[in-house]
């Protein structure tokens, strides 16, 4: 280790360690000799002791003289240097710096943000590197070893193992020396999934140098964790319910922070929150949560770009979440009463109209027109998103081709039958005549004992609402009478629901660009209980939405950056092809390829957060991509935890913040007053006591 000086200045004082000696030299008595033979017996008698007294000068004389050295040295500072992070002395250094460009390596520290120190730090060690030594730069996004330069603050998650494992190839060509520099800030976001085993490639041989940036003490941060909506879908003119969920990991309670709500870039509406701190620590930390309802009203159909926005942190690029507001247009219903009865509480449609309308009013998401068989004919079709026959006796051929237009056109068919219905009739009419019917209707089947639903086996779009509640309000209505149907000739066909008798109650098909159902059962309280049943009103409006191709939730599908987007659609053939529109305005083309059952594609660059708008033929999607929520912790990992990760590999931490740390990086010092000192002190002891002997 080569020895250096933090103040060289005071070596000069080495120069008054001559000063004992010119002391000595200016005092120094020289008698003249004169031989008396008188005496001359004492003088050979003390010559040895003379002797031993001027060795003891002498030794008095260096002891001064070290004394002041020491001082001298102790005043300059003297440092033994050794190599550092990359051991700059010995063979040629092959160098992997894996560099963190995740979301939390945005957090603005006192002097700069995280990342300009991280690539402040990588920078100090290129320039380090010799000319016979070989250096790679990966940054943690995955996307492989690149120039520094050209490494960029990402919105994503550190894969830290993919990153070690490309480091670890990027060294496997044979090298004197090899090193993995980590520079990171060690928030625990990333390391939260993270094994060893994931790298694969590992090399024991290889050390690891951690750089940490940043301050540990800092963690305070809010987010917005997520936003919901407890209605089914969102529709024109109707009010939705947005829920805001804001989550704090830092150590103190947020109060009064402002919510915002846009809409298509127009603030919609805020609200004060107050947040509570976060408890726990590390992997078992639990961020303190609040949430800011908010009601929204859209006067247009589409999507709605939402953001919600939060006040300014040190981490901005989590303080604003993207969501998409599917706004449907409201669905005209025409509901066909073919048994209008004498009174209010026998028409067939009594608790069909008021499950479809609740709140019977103008400007709910569903509005039923109901009208009689007489009243059919004059009606136009086309300006209803879907049409329910309700137990309606035999239909004209005319009406019965008008309706398989207008299902082929797009719109939905629902078929309830009755005792009003004649099954040859259907059958002859809306079976092999306009081919609307799921299956060929045989005849009315009574149960003696009543039966009930068999729990469905797969799940269907209809169903949606019962996923969560589960299917006991739905399975538990009891039935004394259907009408039996032939098994389907169509595989196109599918069975929706059926009874315990194995008879189908739902029957589902697809006719050119609509669909019919055929329910076999009545919609009322004639053959069964199911109106009177909790399930009636979701089943009912699932079916209408279903019909209308009404189906989209309130809010567009949610991923985080780096996760892909899966585009599917069942109506799609292969081949066909999709446009994506990224937030930046850029538009992608991508091809759907035929899967199991629908048409699916991937779209996998999602590295920047906002709305994805996605054209597919015959209708749109919209997904929102968000900051990864774990990214938002950016509390440190601790160094014990860390080297547990990572072992078996010999691994080291030097902490950073700036450049009073970059010495550190070049080099080991080991400053040597202390042992000077302690020299120091022994040698004025050594001094005195001789001084003391010497005089007596």
């Amino acid at each position: 280790m080569p020895l250096s000086f933090l103040q060289p200045t005071f070596l000069y004082g080495l120069a008054a360690a001559s000063a004992p000696i010119i002391i000595h030299l200016i005092n120094r008595r020289r008698a003249v000799v004169r031989r008396f033979p008188t005496v001359e017996f004492l003088r050979l008698a003390e010559r040895r002791v003379a002797r031993r007294h001027r060795l003891k000068h002498w030794l008095l004389l260096l002891l001064r003289t070290a004394a002041i050295c020491l001082l001298a040295l102790i005043m300059a500072r003297p440092v033994l240097t050794g190599s550092g992070a990359l051991g700059i002395a010995g063979d040629p250094l092959s160098l992997a710096i894996v560099l963190d460009n995740s979301l939390s390596m945005g957090y603005q520290e006192a002097r700069a943000p995280r990342f300009a120190l991280a690539t402040e730090a990588a920078a100090r060690l290129l320039r380090m590197l010799r000319p016979d030594d070989r250096a790679v730069v990966i940054p943690t996004d995955g996307s492989g070893p690149k120039p520094l330069s050209a490494v960029t603050l990402t919105a994503g998650p550190a894969q830290y193992a993919r990153s070690l494992r490309q480091a670890f190839e990027a060294l496997e060509a044979p090298a004197p020396r090899k090193q993995i520099v980590l520079v990171t800030d060690l928030a625990w976001g990333g390391w939260r999934q993270f094994t060893l085993a994931q790298v694969e490639r590992v090399d024991p041989q290889v050390p690891v140098q951690l750089i940490a940036v940043g301050d540990p003490a800092l963690r305070a941060n809010l987010t917005a964790k997520a936003v919901a909506t407890r209605e089914g879908g969102a529709y024109k003119g109707v009010p939705a319910r947005l829920e805001v969920t804001v989550a704090n990991f830092g150590a103190a309670e947020a109060r009064d922070q402002l919510v915002q709500l846009y809409l298509d870039g127009r603030k919609a509406d805020q609200k004060a929150v107050t947040v509570p701190r976060a408890s726990g620590a590390g992997m078992s930390q639990v961020p303190g949560e609040a949430t800011a309802s908010f009601t929204v009203i859209s006067e247009q159909e589409g999507v709605l770009a939402g953001e919600v926005r939060l006040p300014p942190d040190p981490l901005a690029a989590d303080n604003t979440a993207y969501f998409a507001l599917q706004v449907q247009g409201t669905i005209r219903t025409l509901v066909v009463d073919g048994d209008p009865g004498l009174s209010l509480a026998s028409r067939e449609t009594f608790y069909l109209a008021p499950a479809l309308n609740p709140e019977r009013t103008d400007d709910a998401p569903i509005l039923p027109d109901v009208v009689s068989i007489a009243e059919l004919p004059a009606r136009n079709l086309a300006t209803y998103q879907a049409i329910i026959l309700a137990n309606v006796g035999e239909l004209g051929g005319e009406l019965a081709q008008r309706l398989r237009s207008s299902v082929q056109g797009g719109r939905g068919l629902i078929i309830f039958l009755g005792d009003k219905v004649n099954p040859e009739g259907y059958n002859q009419g809306l079976y092999a005549g306009a081919g609307l019917l799921p299956a060929r209707l045989r005849a009315i089947r009574r149960v003696a004992e009543t039966t009930g639903i068999e729990p469905p086996r797969a799940p269907h779009p209809v169903l949606r609402p019962f996923q969560a509640a589960g299917m006991e309000a739905l399975v538990s209505a009891r039935f004394a009478a259907y009408v039996a149907v032939e098994p389907p000739a169509d595989p196109q066909v599918r069975t929706v629901l059926a009874l315990r008798t194995g008879d189908p109650l739902l029957l589902e098909r697809r006719v050119g660009a609509g669909r019919v159902w055929l329910f076999t059962s009545t919609a009322d309280r004639d053959w069964n209980d199911l109106s009177i049943k909790t399930a009636y009103l979701p089943l009912m409006q699932a079916l209408v939405r279903e019909a209308a191709n009404r189906t989209l939730p309130a809010l567009g599908a949610t991923v985080e950056v780096g996760q892909p987007l899966i585009l599917r659609d069942a109506a799609t053939a292969a081949g066909q092809v999709a446009r994506i529109r990224t937030p930046s305005g850029a538009t992608t083309l991508l091809t759907l390829t035929r899967g199991t059952a629908e048409a699916a594609a991937a779209f996998t660059h999602t590295t920047t957060p906002g709305l994805y708008r996605v054209e597919l033929p015959g209708q749109s999607q919209a997904y929102a991509v968000n900051p990864p929520f774990e990214e938002s912790q950016v509390e440190r990992l601790p160094e014990q935890e860390l080297k547990r990760l990572l072992a078996p590999l010999p691994v080291t931490l030097i902490p950073y913040r700036g450049p009073e740390d970059l010495a550190r990086l070049q080099s080991t010092q080991r400053e040597l007053w202390k042992p000077l000192f302690l020299l120091l002190l022994l040698a004025l002891a050594a001094e005195l006591a001789f001084a003391q002997r010497l005089t007596k």
